[in-house]
C-alpha cells in the first residue's frame, strides 16, 4: 500500500509500515484529527489525549496506542 497524502500529511498511516512514515507528516492513524509534524515525534503526549482511544488512565493510554500501531515505530 502507498501513503495517501491530503494537505501535505499522510492519511492512511495505519495501514502502512514504519518506513513509509518515519520523519514524515503524518495525521494520527487514530483519531486523524491530530498532525504529527515528524512521526513519531510526540505520540506519547498526543496519546494521552486521543480521542480515539478507551483507556482511562494517560499511562494505558499510552501503551494502548502503542499496542495498536506497534507497526509504526522502530
Amino acid at each position: 500500500m502507498n501513503p495517501v497524502l491530503e494537505k501535505g500529511s499522510i492519511i492512511n498511516a495505519a495501514i502502512l509500515s514504519c518506513d513509509q512514515v518515519v520523519r514524515k507528516v503524518v495525521q494520527c492513524p487514530a483519531c486523524g484529527s491530530y498532525r504529527f509534524a515528524e512521526w513519531p515525534f510526540g505520540w506519547d503526549e498526543h496519546a494521552k489525549n486521543c480521542s480515539a482511544l478507551e483507556s482511562e488512565s494517560h499511562e494505558f493510554r499510552k501503551v494502548e496506542f502503542k499496542a495498536t500501531f506497534r507497526h509504526l515505530f522502530r
